[in-house]
């Protein structure tokens, strides 16, 4: 469904890979464009019971907008590929 992407597109899919691999399905870092400000991570010092314990707090974001807008651009243009597979098949 890829094939009709212009390198630009194809970069963008490569960084929407990156982050699914990296983030969603690994809750790692990731380190691409679109991952940038997706994860929020800081050192802290809790205190249970009188006692400082090293840990981290993380924050992931929900969305960010321009993952949105480049999976919109990049899911029409396999539609139409899906299509013209399909058509390609039928006839």
């Amino acid at each position: 469904m890829t094939r009709k992407y212009t390198d630009d597109q194809k970069k963008k899919h490569e960084m929407i890979v990156h982050l699914r691999n990296n983030v969603f399905a690994h809750f790692g870092n990731p380190s691409q464009e679109h991952g940038s400000g997706w994860i929020e991570e800081r050192a802290i010092i809790k205190m249970v019971g009188g006692v400082e314990t090293p840990s981290f707090a993380r924050n992931r974001a929900n969305y960010l907008g321009a993952v949105v807008e480049d999976l919109h651009e990049l899911v029409l243009v396999a539609i139409d590929t899906g299509l013209a597979i399909t058509e390609m098949l039928l006839s």
